[in-house]
């Protein structure tokens, strides 16, 4: 739980190595704009939306899957900036073989169907165990 760049009250954010994901992107890319998104999980108000988003991160295949990790919380769903990553399941393993905003044509709103990737971003490889321990964390929010 930090605090964000919005809200007063510490949320649960996704961190990577102790640094909230949107501030580090932030940082690192020189995007001042990205700081303050906040977890898709946590913060999607349409069902349909969070319904693509959490079959997206616990998808069990192999296959790479683009999920929307954080969105504009002005907006809290996915007409704004999203945050896509590229997920990769292996054994004992969730790799994010990279991030990058969503560029899908907004007619279509696929989510993650065409991403602008960031480059020099990811990738990150993360214990299964503890992915699913993050995950299982957001979704209990929704319960």
């Amino acid at each position: 739980m930090l605090p964000t760049k919005y809200g007063p009250a510490p949320e649960l954010v996704i961190t990577v190595d102790g640094v909230a994901l949107d501030v580090l992107l932030a940082e690192q890319l020189g995007i001042e704009d990205l700081r303050g998104l906040v977890p898709a999980l946590s913060s999607l108000e349409d069902a349909g939306e969070l319904s693509v988003a959490l079959e997206r991160f616990r998808s069990e295949g192999t296959e790479r899957t683009n999920a929307p990790v954080l969105v504009c919380p002005d907006d809290l769903d996915f007409s704004c900036s999203v945050v896509i990553a590229e997920i990769e399941r292996s054994e004992g393993w969730v790799t994010w073989n990279r991030l990058g905003l969503d560029a899908s044509p907004p007619a279509e709103r696929r989510v993650g169907d065409k991403v602008d990737w960031f480059a020099g971003i990811g990738p990150w490889r993360f214990p299964r165990g503890e992915y699913e321990s993050c995950f299982n964390a957001f979704a209990a929010l929704r319960r």
